[in-house]
């Protein structure tokens, strides 16, 4: 045991410490002292995945990126999605759903000669559709956009939506270009639609595919509202 005025090692049927004459008659000490709580926790808590329940308040962006980068987890493609790719993805939706709905995808028409909805009017229907999807696109987007940036619980769901959205307007345009061209009978036709279809699966699955292997890591830190 110690003394707990000089801090003198004694033995343990010592009455008295010989050294400062404190009576420790009855004291027992731990042979090394305790370390201090707030350092221990601190100590833990930079170990343990920062997963904050339901109703315990919502961690910041910076607070998820120091988490996760204290579990050795790269966050470069989360950076990129949230501050590059989908702001990039949302103004392409809206020219591309612009040029779509007013035709001018085209290009100005000169003549009647030169106007392909003269020669072609269902590519009309079928361009303003998917025009108008992009246009959904683009504010889906923005959506996804900033539930990441919050690390929402629902951004990653979200994230598959716009993998399987993003697909949709090119689809619906290949089909009305084949039905123009060549015609859903015909062998060219049913060619262009296999195609279409293909086109659209593969984006689908190639984003689908980069999400799951990215976000299944990290899936612990979309826990906010």
């Amino acid at each position: 045991m110690y003394c707990p005025s000089c801090g003198m090692s004694l033995k343990d049927t010592a009455k008295f410490c010989p050294s400062c004459g404190t009576d420790v008659e009855g004291e027992r000490f731990d042979d090394a002292p305790k370390p201090d709580s707030g350092v221990e926790e601190q100590a833990n808590s930079q170990v343990q995945p920062s997963v904050t329940p339901a109703g315990q308040g919502v961690r910041s962006r910076e607070q998820q990126l120091v988490a996760a980068s204290g579990n050795g987890l790269g966050m470069m493609f989360y950076t990129c999605l949230i501050n590059f790719a989908f702001y990039c993805v949302a103004v392409l939706a809206v020219i591309i759903g612009i040029l779509l709905i007013t035709g001018l995808i085209y290009g100005p028409s000169v003549s009647p000669e030169f106007d392909a909805y003269a020669w072609f009017p269902t590519l009309k229907v079928t361009d303003t559709l998917s025009g108008f999807v992009w246009l959904a696109l683009a504010a889906l987007c923005v959506y996804c956009r900033n539930l990441m940036a919050r690390f929402s619980a629902k951004a990653i769901k979200m994230y598959y939506v716009f993998a399987a959205v993003v697909p949709i307007p090119i689809v619906i345009r290949e089909l009305g270009r084949a039905y123009c061209v060549a015609g859903f009978s015909s062998a060219e036709g049913t060619k262009k639609i296999i195609t279409s279809l293909l086109l659209g699966a593969v984006t689908f699955a190639i984003l689908y595919a980069i999400g799951k292997a990215y976000f299944t890591k990290r899936e612990w830190l979309f826990v906010n509202p």
